[in-house]
C-alpha cells in the first residue's frame, strides 16, 4: 500500500496516511484537529533497483526528478 501525504486546510498539519488505491479521496481526516478539509500533497517517489536506491522529486535543475546536477548524465 502506498503512503500519501496530506495537509490540513484548517490547522496546516502535515501528515501521512497508508491507503489502498480504493481508499483515496474517501474521508481523510486530520489526526490533529479531526477536520476532513485536507489537500493531498505531491510526494517524493522512490524505488530500489538491484544496485541502488533512486529518489525522484521535483528540483530546481532542468532534469526534473534526476538526482544528478549534471544533465549530461541523465538518460
Amino acid at each position: 500500500m502506498p503512503v500519501y501525504e496530506f495537509e490540513c486546510k484548517k490547522c496546516r498539519n502535515k501528515f501521512e496516511v497508508l491507503l489502498n488505491f480504493s481508499e483515496i479521496g474517501k474521508g481523510i481526516k486530520c489526526p490533529k484537529c479531526k477536520s476532513f478539509k485536507v489537500d493531498k500533497l505531491f510526494s517524493i517517489f522512490g524505488f530500489k533497483s538491484s544496485s541502488q536506491t533512486v529518489s525522484l522529486s521535483s528540483s530546481s535543475h532542468s532534469c526534473g526528478g534526476c538526482t544528478s546536477h549534471n544533465c549530461s548524465t541523465c538518460k
